[in-house]
């Protein structure tokens, strides 16, 4: 019977070992192996290790608070007396994930007294840590600072290291919501030189220093802990650490003045933290978003996430989100111009954020730190006393300590003449690297520009090229000598056009860049035209399709040659690849003395409304398009607006598709 119950828990804790990573086993499923167990001790604990897994992970409240009354009702019947104190602590963490601060604070405060009672020290600590972050989240910052001290000084006495990493974590934290960056600091690298094996303390560790590093203006040092960061949750596939890390590493794109990576970080917290249930992360992910469309000035965006962001702070009683959520929306309608909204949620603000901190709260947890502090150096100073007073032969050498000390003082003071100097340096270093590594933020994102190019626009040519070599492989020794030079000829232009297309692709890059200079000259499109047809004619054939011009005669304008040619390739090569057995017709109608139009028609397969409109619609991130689906589109779309062009598309499904490129025919420089 022993061993068989011995079985049963083994294999429930292989099941916790991969809970986190897989998440596909329901609860009722884990809670009907625990009710096969006796119920005794055992029961109880496996119980609260289950609970312990779900609390963190979990995105249903309602069923973890049904489990953690089950963890009470089993420790009341044993009266298993650290188990009714885990149950309390569960509740009360559950109340705490519902956003209900008070309950939280009920059941947080029956844990602790029980707790005393039995002399359970490790967990009064924990207690007492849990009552700091409910009274954090009231906004009781005071009380809340002492709280975490009583925890660390437990902790200390029980030399208990991943104890004392989290409680520097929380005083660290209380400090940062002060904007005491330097004294938040200090706690964080406490966490983070105490923290171990302990890969959730090392992980808040490593984003509260990057947070700090943040707020100082140190961009690229935060984002070197960020990155730290992420490796320790993606390793141990923790999802919730992951959502925070998204969102710091959004925070720290954004203050850097990337926008699209800060943007593309924050969407991921978004939509991981929808995944999980997450509603806190949510909702700073939502700030973020908004922050970043208000800057793009893409106000119903900005306003959409704000009001997401409002709602689930209130939803979660968040005082300190709320209080973001009014500066947010006081920024916002600043912008927009709307300066009675503006200045009513900053009043908002201004209120919220007099009632969570006033001066006499500053003050107050300043005297608690000091408070602490003074004590701790008391207790070494009593024990050096000591040590001194069984010595003798220490205090005949006062005198010689004493002037040992001044001459240390002056080797000091040298020292740090030197150190001082060495910073100065080390921060106009700093401010090189800081431009080197965004002149590497801008090569890396040309670099993935062009290999998607690449992929898109030679697929084309180089399916012909392969087609011919091919061909010419198998058939070498039956072909004629006039065939053989023919389709040798035609590799070898096709080969040539394919590098001068590549080229071409390559002054699209130079377009994103700053100091690009638009190259304006006389272009004649009758010969522009006639060239792409001889370019694609042979690739056409293959598709069993003719391409063809209507240009009556010479049409001049003055235009940049090379982006226009780069345009008409990418909608000659789409109209090749969606028509079989058709035909592709190249034209130019002048309109007026100003404007022409380029159009290119084809008899090909044609798109629906839907894919029309798609080519056309912003994502509700606020992006500006897809990459992944319509480079092709967007390349011609960023060339036409640097040509003052304007597109027009009609297309049907079996009929075709007609785009019409109008272009200045005399372009401003």
């Amino acid at each position: 019977m022993f061993d068989l119950m011995r079985r049963r828990i083994c294999f429930l804790f292989i099941i916790l070992s991969g809970l986190l990573s897989a998440q596909t086993r329901s609860l009722d499923s884990l809670l009907s192996i625990v009710d096969t167990m006796k119920e005794d001790t055992n029961k109880a604990k496996t119980i609260t290790t289950i609970l312990s897994t779900y609390i963190r992970s979990s995105r249903d409240p309602k069923k973890m608070e049904e489990f953690a009354w089950k963890e009470l009702a089993i420790s009341q019947r044993l009266q298993y007396q650290k188990g009714i104190g885990y149950a309390y602590s569960h509740i009360g963490l559950c109340y705490e994930y519902k956003g209900n601060s008070d309950m939280a604070l009920y059941y947080h405060n029956k844990a602790l007294q029980l707790r005393k009672r039995i002399k359970d020290k490790p967990g009064e600590a924990s207690a007492y840590n849990n009552i700091a972050n409910s009274l954090i989240a009231k906004g009781d910052y005071v009380t809340a600072l002492t709280m975490h001290l009583k925890s660390l000084k437990i902790r200390e006495e029980l030399h208990d290291s991943d104890g004392i990493a989290m409680s520097n974590l929380n005083i660290g934290n209380i400090f940062s919501i002060q904007d005491k960056f330097d004294e938040a600091l200090e706690y964080y690298f406490k966490a983070m030189k105490v923290s171990g094996q302990n890969n959730v303390a090392l992980g808040n560790a490593y984003n509260n220093i990057a947070n700090m590093y943040n707020s100082k203006g140190e961009h690229m040092m935060a984002l070197s802990y960020h990155l730290r960061a992420l490796r320790i949750w993606e390793k141990t596939n923790d999802k919730v650490g992951m959502v925070v890390t998204y969102n710091n590493i959004g925070n720290n794109y954004h203050k850097s003045g990337h926008f699209e990576a800060a943007l593309m970080y924050k969407v991921k917290a978004y939509d991981l933290a929808v995944e999980i249930g997450d509603k806190k992360n949510l909702a700073y992910a939502c700030e973020g978003i908004a922050i970043l469309n208000t800057e793009r000035k893409n106000y119903p965006v900005a306003l959409s996430y704000c009001r997401k962001m409002l709602n689930l702070s209130t939803e979660l009683n968040n005082k300190k989100l709320i209080q973001l959520a009014y500066d947010d929306f006081a920024s916002l309608y600043k912008e927009m111009g709307n300066f009675k909204e503006a200045f009513a949620y900053k009043e908002l603000y201004n209120n919220m954020k007099d009632s969570l901190l006033g001066l006499e709260s500053r003050r107050q947890i300043s005297e608690l730190n000091t408070k602490y502090e003074t004590e701790k150096r008391a207790k070494e100073i009593l024990l050096l006393t000591k040590e001194k007073e069984l010595n003798a032969q220490i205090i005949k050498q006062q005198q010689f300590v004493r002037w040992g000390l001044i001459a240390g003082l002056v080797v000091l003071l040298v020292m740090s003449v030197g150190i001082y100097r060495r910073y100065l340096f080390k921060q106009r270093a700093n401010l090189e690297l800081t431009k080197t590594q965004d002149e590497l933020y801008k090569l890396i994102e040309q670099k993935e520009k062009l290999t998607s190019i690449l992929a898109h626009d030679l697929k084309t040519p180089l399916r012909f090229m392969t087609t011919v070599s091919t061909y010419l492989t198998k058939n070498i020794d039956t072909l004629s000598t006039d065939r053989l030079t023919k389709l040798s000829a035609e590799l070898n232009t096709s080969a040539k056009n394919t590098y001068a297309f590549a080229d071409e692709l390559l002054t699209w890059l130079s377009v994103q860049q700053q100091n690009f200079t638009v190259m304006l000259g006389e272009v004649n499109l009758e010969q522009l035209i006639n060239e792409q047809v001889e370019f694609f004619r042979d690739i056409a054939s293959i598709q069993h399709t003719e391409i063809a011009t209507t240009c009556d005669s010479p049409v001049l304008i003055e235009t940049d040659k090379r982006l226009l040619k780069i345009i008409l390739r990418n909608i000659v090569d789409n109209a090749i690849k969606n028509t079989i057995s058709g035909k592709i017709i190249l034209s130019v109608e002048k309109q007026n003395n100003e404007t022409i139009d380029l159009t290119i028609r084809d008899t090909g397969n044609g798109m629906s409304k839907e894919q029309l409109q798609q080519l056309d619609v912003e994502n509700t991130y606020g992006f500006q398009f897809e990459i992944k689906n319509k480079l092709g589109f967007q390349i011609i779309k960023d060339l036409s607006t640097i040509l003052y062009g304007q597109l027009h598309i009609r297309s049907e499904v079996g009929i075709g598709t007609s785009v019409t490129l109008r272009l200045p025919i005399k372009m401003k420089e």
